[in-house]
């Protein structure tokens, strides 16, 4: 018989006021499934009146419905607890005195927790996610509810992990938490619901023709109404969706590495040759020598390799770098070989402090010392072999040390900040002693030049931006040794240490200004320069496809997902994706005795008259004289009946061909049928790699 749909038994209080008396109707259910969404939402309608006796319902204040407030219902299989969603709408019956019984009608719309945090929030990044950090997006998911203020969230976990942070683009944290939800699973497609405690949980559907039955309807015993609502102009085919799987690289791993580069090079030298009769001509030789330049590549989070020669050290006076505290680097190392000898290096390091900002640089060169002796060294030493025996060992030192790697220049910059950008920055240059005063004598000077520790301050620049009035003032001052400011310069001692340090004195340049300050709107500070960090986000398309019906059908359905975890879910979500698209073809509207079911979850297994569905939009219908649950069955597997006009249902509407086939290459063409006859040959995308490959007499079985 017909199902008994008498009303049963609630009760109602919102904000603690219980509205039982007061109840007209109740309306719950659970919205539509919408692909890629990783929500189901629960809402509905309250709606009550005054009546004598009962809590009087004043149109003037509403402040006992405002959004938020907690809606209980007593008696109810599907929910418990709610909120008002949104200010109720209040319609009168009869014009008149509102008090009359019957005459104020309030409709408050109501819904779950996650109904009602669904709100739209300014975006950043709350998944609490450290780049490179592994965290389970089942805890991803309850910080980004957290963050949208869902309070009430049941064990949620996943069987994958994310190391990338994600900022939320639009939408609200309760979107982004479903879209993660989603794909949170390995065995299927997943959602977020409450229950009937408003306590959030997340749900997997493996594949729909799995689905146990929720819900039982037999025909003519607890049906209130069943009737077909059948979709002709959907059709079994092909589906395919698509999305993003993302990954950190640990990028730190491919370094250091070097690139290097052999040529040969042409030297021409002149030379002065006397000639027989007298005279002398000047001859042009040339010399192949082959020069190797390699160039090591540095970047890691930790502190500087050692090198050789030394980059530490260079200047007890300034502080060496092995002294700075610092959390990474970046940087280069060249070095450059003539014939197998090395004669020159130079380093160019940046180094970043525990906030990643660049903080410090250093640029070192190293040539052979014969670089940097004066031009007519030579003929100063030889003059040293004819004197005594102090003359003649100096001599000797010089011409053995004139093929060693000495420091020749280093500059370094430091960097300090203010208001998010670079507020100061002092450059200083190191130079050895014969690269600043080119006039000194290289016997006198030499021991002293060709210490380590005397690399003589060749330049001090600073640099500085302050605010002033809304605007950067900007200034700067440079200093250097007398004998560069002034290369004229004559010292009146003959003690060649004094002359030195007079020489190596620091005043201002000699420029117009030696110092300025500039106050203008172009002059703002340089933006920070940052870490680029030791992990990097890297993204793949990977598109799934399952196919339904006899291979024949060219329909095709094409749908996206927010992400992927693994290069595996794609072609299985494709294939219950396409079981819920080709189900609604066949879509079967059932409304049944509240008594059917007592689930409080959504997409239940619905068995009716021999076949299965999935029970969608579940609601339960309450009014003074009936009370009933109604949903749309999404065909999930059976045989068809009569309604059908008992022909059954398509052939492979819930589940792919046999065989190998149908496989359809990136074009979209057949490459092989239903039946596993080749059609034609194509390159096919598997799991986001492309492979090129002509099919020949029997089929590929990827």
């Amino acid at each position: 018989m017909v199902a008994s749909v008498a009303a049963q038994s609630i009760t109602v209080s919102v904000g603690g006021v219980v509205l039982t008396q007061c109840l007209v109707s109740l309306e719950v259910g659970w919205d539509s499934y919408e692909q890629g969404s990783g929500l189901l939402l629960k809402k509905g309608t309250l709606t009550v009146c005054n009546v004598l006796g009962g809590p009087t319902l004043n149109p003037m204040n509403q402040d006992g419905f405002l959004p938020g407030k907690i809606v209980t219902i007593g008696g109810h299989p599907m929910v418990n607890i709610m909120r008002v969603l949104a200010p109720p709408e209040v319609s009168s019956i009869n014009s008149g005195i509102p008090q009359l019984e019957g005459n104020l009608v309030v409709s408050i719309p109501i819904g779950c927790e996650l109904a009602y945090r669904k709100t739209k929030e300014p975006d950043r990044d709350a998944t609490g996610v450290t780049l490179g950090t592994p965290k389970n997006v089942g805890s991803v998911i309850v910080d980004l509810l957290t963050a949208a203020g869902v309070s009430g969230v049941g064990e949620i976990s996943s069987d994958y992990v994310i190391t990338w942070p994600y900022s939320k683009n639009g939408g609200g944290f309760v979107d982004l938490a479903g879209e993660f939800a989603y794909v949170a699973s390995g065995n299927g497609i997943s959602f977020l619901y409450c229950d009937r405690n408003n306590v959030v949980n997340l749900k997997t559907l493996p594949s729909t023709a799995t689905i146990s039955p929720g819900i039982t309807v037999t025909l003519g015993t607890n049906d209130r109404d069943c009737r077909w609502q059948l979709d002709s102009s959907l059709a079994p085919g092909e589906v395919e969706i698509s999305g993003i799987v993302r990954y950190t690289e640990d990028i730190t791993e491919d370094y250091p590495f070097t690139d290097t580069v052999i040529e040969e090079e042409t030297i021409f030298t002149n030379e002065e040759v006397e000639q027989p009769g007298g005279g002398v001509e000047f001859v042009t030789t040339s010399t192949t020598v082959n020069m190797e330049t390699s160039k090591t590549y540095y970047y890691a989070e930790e502190k500087l390799p050692s090198l050789n020669p030394s980059i530490f050290d260079f200047d007890p006076h300034y502080g060496s770098i092995s002294n700075r505290d610092y959390k990474s680097h970046s940087g280069t190392v060249t070095r450059v070989k003539q014939n197998g000898k090395q004669i020159s290096v130079e380093y160019q390091f940046s180094l970043y402090d525990y906030v990643d900002r660049l903080f410090f640089e250093i640029q070192s060169q190293y040539v052979l010392a014969r670089d940097l002796y004066p031009s007519d060294w030579e003929e100063e030493v030889a003059a040293l072999d004819e004197g005594d025996i102090w003359d003649i060992t100096r001599a000797i030192r010089i011409r053995n040390r004139a093929d060693d790697l000495v420091p020749s220049q280093i500059t370094v910059s430091e960097f300090s900040f203010t208001f998010n950008a670079v507020t100061k920055r002092v450059s200083r240059v190191f130079s050895n002693y014969y690269l600043v005063d080119r006039s000194a004598s290289l016997s006198e000077q030499f021991d002293w030049a060709f210490n380590s520790s005397n690399m003589v301050t060749k330049e001090i620049k600073k640099e500085t931006w302050k605010r002033k009035n809304g605007r950067w003032v900007y200034s700067t001052e440079s200093r250097s040794p007398v004998i560069v400011v002034n290369p004229g310069f004559q010292s009146n001692s003959e003690i060649a240490s004094i002359i030195r340090s007079q020489k190596l004195s620091m005043t201002s340049k000699a420029t117009a200004p030696s110092s300025s300050t500039v106050l203008a709107r172009d002059t703002q500070p340089s933006s920070i320069t940052y870490w680029e960090g030791k992990f990097q986000i890297r993204e793949n398309q990977l598109t799934g496809r399952a196919y339904f019906g006899t291979g024949e059908n060219t329909k095709r359905y094409k749908l996206q997902s927010p992400f992927w975890m693994n290069t595996a879910q794609p072609d299985k979500f494709a294939q219950i994706e396409g079981q819920i698209v080709n189900g609604r073809q066949y879509q079967r509207l059932v409304e049944a005795d509240a008594n059917s079911t007592s689930s409080d979850e959504p997409l239940i297994g619905a068995s009716v008259a021999g076949n299965t569905f999935l029970a969608d939009s579940l609601t339960w219908f309450h009014t003074p004289t009936e009370t009933y649950v109604a949903f749309a069955g999404i065909l999930t597997g059976g045989s068809g009946d009569t309604a059908l006009g008992g022909g059954g249902f398509p052939t492979g509407l819930f589940n792919t061909p046999g065989g190998d086939g149908p496989l359809i290459d990136d074009d979209g063409d057949v490459v092989l049928d239903a039946n596993g006859n080749v059609v034609s040959s194509g390159t096919i995308t598997i799991s986001g790699y492309a492979i090129g490959s002509t099919v020949r007499g029997t089929a590929y079985d990827i």
